[in-house]
Parts: C-alpha cells; structure tokens; sequence
C-alpha cells in the first residue's frame, strides 16, 4: 500500500518539475535557409508522420531505459541528426507539410529525450488541427504500450498521462483533432 502514495509524490514532483518543450533556437539554430516558410513541395519529409510515431512506438517498445537512445539507434530511424551538440545533445527534425514539423531530441543537461509534432503557427489554434499528423489516437498508443509492458497510465492534470516500464518513464501530451474527434500524440518526454 506504500506504493501508491509514493506513486502519488513521485507524480506530483515529476508535474511540478516538468517541462515539456520544444528545443529553443537559439539551443540548436536553423540557419536562413531551414528558417524561410517552405512551400508543399520544400516540405516534404522523408518520413511520414505515421513513420515517425511508428519509429517512436519501436523505440519505446523495445527498449529498458533511456539510455537505449543512442545516438547509433536513433539514426537507424530517423538518418543523421540535423544538429548536434558539444556537450553531446542532438536533434532529428524536419517537416511532415508544410504546416506541421517533427522533433526528436536528446538532451544531456538537463538529461531528457523529447519527441514534439509541431505546427508552424502554434499560436492559431483554430487552424492547427492535428489531422494531418494524427496517425494513431491516444487511446491506441496507450494500450500499445501496454501490450508491451508498460503500467497503465495515471493522469496528471494539466500535464497528460505518465506510463512506466522498468527504468523507463513516459510523460505523454496529448494534442486534440478537432475534424477526427480524438486526441492525439502531441508531446512526449522520455526519461
């Protein structure tokens, strides 16, 4: 019975404590180029976003802690990282349309992995609809995770949904498409 109220603590510091965040430019800039807005054409990714959540599913299905995410595994997946860092933190983007970007990073200080679908006006709400890079609600992720071992999840207010596995921790955001009716995978943080 101990567990639960440390469940419980552990939970609230893990929202108090939390940021989900994308990577700031000035931590990993674009250059001119990578900052123009990209036409259809420009936009396209050489990943899908159902490949890239697909990629995401694989990484945290098959894996113990995040120290599974290695540098060599993440390029398997996602090809070489669009910035890298002294301190050895990097950075796998790019853009599934002209609207919508995909992140995946992997920090050392502070250590955290984090996975982001984007929209390039994340400031209009009603016009950034995750539609287009809703591949997989969360309900069904949710419960791929936990074919593979994960708890189920506990909801943190304001903040979504925390899983587990081993030394493996999962705090999911999700995002809402308004056209599907169903929330999606917006954020995720790993660590």
């Amino acid at each position: 019975m101990k567990s639960k109220p440390l469940t419980a603590v552990f939970c609230l510091l893990l929202a108090a404590c939390t940021v989900i965040a994308q990577p700031s430019e000035n931590q990993f800039p674009r250059s001119q180029k990578e900052s123009k807005v990209m036409t259809d054409k420009q936009a396209q990714s050489k990943f899908t976003p159902k490949q890239i959540i697909d990629n995401v599913l694989h990484l945290l299905t098959t894996s113990e802690s995040p120290d599974d995410f290695t540098q060599d595994r993440l390029v398997k997946l996602f090809g070489s990282p669009t910035s890298t860092k002294q301190d050895g933190s990097y950075v796998f983007d790019g853009n599934v349309s002209s609207q919508w970007w995909y992140s995946f990073s992997k920090s050392i200080t502070p250590p955290a992995i984090l996975f982001t679908f984007g929209h390039s006006d994340h400031m209009d709400d009603k016009n950034n609809d995750m539609e287009e890079v809703c591949t997989i609600s969360l309900d069904n992720f949710v419960e791929k995770l936990k074919k593979t071992g994960f708890s189920s999840p506990n909801r943190i207010p304001l903040r979504g949904y925390y899983m587990t596995k081993g030394k493996l921790h999962v705090l999911i955001k999700p995002g809402y498409s308004e056209k599907l009716q169903e929330s999606c995978i917006e954020h995720l943080r790993i660590y």
